[in-house]
C-alpha cells in the first residue's frame, strides 16, 4: 500500500504509484527541459549567470534539529515531516532572502538563480531536483555561491561537483574562493556530524569518493 508524501492525499499517492517509473522519469525530464528553455526565454544567458547553491532539506538547521530531537522524533514519528518542514525547510528558505538581496547588490550584471524560490513540483523526486539544478549550473552558471551548510546537502554537493567539472567560479557565502580541496574537507566533516546524529551518509560518502577521483 502506498504511503502519501507530505502534502499529498493517499488517493493522489495511489495514483502516482500506478504510473510506471520510466514514465514518471520521462515526464520529469520533459518538464526539466521545458523549464530550462523557459529560463532562456526569461533572459538567462549561457555561462553568464550566478547560481545560489543552498541547502533546503538539510544544512546546519537539520543537524541542530536532529541533535535536539532525534531521541523523541524518529522518521516513523507521525509528525516527522511536518516538524522537518517547520524546523528545517522553512528557515532554510527564509534565510536565502537576504543572501539573494546581497548577491544582487554585489553582482548587478548577473541573473541570480535561487533554487529556494521554486515551488514543489508534483511527482518530482529528490533526484529530479538534483538533476535539474545541476543542468542549470551546467548551462547558465558562470559563478556559483555556496551558502553556509551546503556540505550537509546531497543536492548542494552534486552542484559542487558539477560546478567544478564545468569550471564555474566557486565562492562561499562570504564570496571567498572555494576550491575542491576545501570542499572535500568540509564534506568529510559533514559526514562525521551526520553520523553523530545517526543519519545515513552513504550518498555523501559516494560524492566524497567522486571528488577524490578528480571529479
Amino acid at each position: 500500500m502506498p504511503v502519501a508524501r507530505p502534502g499529498l492525499s493517499l488517493d493522489h499517492a495511489e495514483a502516482l504509484e500506478v504510473i510506471p517509473p520510466a514514465s514518471k522519469e520521462a515526464e520529469a525530464e520533459a518538464t526539466a527541459r521545458a523549464m530550462l528553455d523557459f529560463a532562456v526565454a526569461l533572459g538567462a544567458r549561457a555561462h553568464r549567470e550566478l547560481y545560489l547553491s543552498t541547502p533546503i532539506t538539510t544544512g546546519h538547521a537539520f543537524v541542530q534539529w536532529r541533535r535536539s530531537s532525534a531521541a523523541s522524533v524518529g522518521r516513523d514519528h507521525p509528525r516527522y515531516w511536518e516538524l522537518h518542514r517547520e524546523q528545517v525547510v522553512k528557515p532554510n528558505i527564509e534565510r536565502t532572502v537576504p543572501i539573494e538581496k546581497f548577491l544582487r547588490s554585489k553582482f548587478p550584471d548577473y541573473m541570480i538563480i535561487n533554487p529556494a524560490g521554486l515551488a514543489d513540483i508534483d511527482g518530482w523526486r529528490q533526484v529530479d531536483y538534483h538533476r535539474f539544478w545541476c543542468a542549470v549550473i551546467e548551462r547558465f552558471a558562470e559563478v556559483v555561491v555556496f551558502t553556509d551548510g551546503w556540505q550537509f546537502s546531497i543536492g548542494c554537493v552534486q552542484e559542487f561537483i558539477t560546478a567544478a567539472r564545468v569550471n564555474s567560479k566557486m565562492l562561499d557565502q562570504k564570496l571567498k574562493p572555494l576550491d575542491s580541496k576545501t570542499g572535500l574537507t568540509m564534506i568529510a566533516d559533514a559526514v562525521t556530524s551526520l553520523e553523530g546524529v545517526e543519519e545515513d551518509t552513504t550518498a555523501l560518502k559516494e560524492s566524497l569518493a567522486q571528488i577524490g577521483r578528480g571529479i
